[in-house]
């Protein structure tokens, strides 16, 4: 690919991640407009800047809990976005790492299926490794994903506590209470 095409799709990425922002209609325009098959298309195979802004971008798309929310994360999910923003987790950058756990941690808020469909993809032991990043900003997004894989509207999800406390989190979860490094618990 040419470095101006790379920057292009780049620059839309991100342009699109920040109208979908706190945004429900624009989330909707988006959608419909057909945005979410070339984003998941562009995490795996754009470059690590291209790759942390389509995570960021499908992340906002999901929305915060908001009117058609479920609906959002659910065309997301069928489009295919999970297994790669699943396998970024192992990526070297870290913005990479930290937009895809931030998508992973709002395709799973209060949805189940989605919940189940993250935890079988392999994420729980990759977040629950990221809980040690040396990155703040990871640690944070890896522990917010976590929680939002175990909860489910005014329910927990025992299957999903069940593997994230097996696969080691509870440890690093109490140690980055204690850590001082900005971010961590912002995310």
């Amino acid at each position: 690919q040419a470095e101006a095409e790379v920057l292009t799709q780049r620059a839309a990425a991100a342009a699109l991640r920040n109208l979908a922002a706190g945004h429900s209609r624009n989330q909707a325009v988006i959608a419909q407009a057909g945005a979410v098959a070339p984003l998941v298309r562009l995490l795996k195979d754009g470059d690590a800047g291209t790759q942390t802004e389509a995570a960021a971008a499908l992340g906002n798309l999901a929305g915060e809990a908001s009117r058609g929310q479920y609906e959002k994360q659910v065309t997301i999910a069928r489009a295919g976005a999970i297994a790669p923003l699943v396998r970024l987790l192992h990526s070297d950058d870290g913005p990479v790492r930290r937009a895809a756990a931030g998508a992973l941690r709002m395709l799973a808020t209060d949805n189940a299926d989605n919940q189940v469909a993250i935890a079988q993809a392999g994420a729980i032991p990759l977040l629950v490794r990221l809980l040690g990043d040396e990155e703040p900003g990871v640690r944070g997004a890896a522990a917010a994903a976590l929680g939002n894989l175990a909860f489910y509207h005014t329910e927990t999800n025992e299957g999903n506590q069940v593997a994230i406390a097996e696969a080691g989190a509870v440890a690093p979860l109490v140690l980055l209470l204690l850590d001082p490094a900005a971010g961590v618990c912002e995310a």
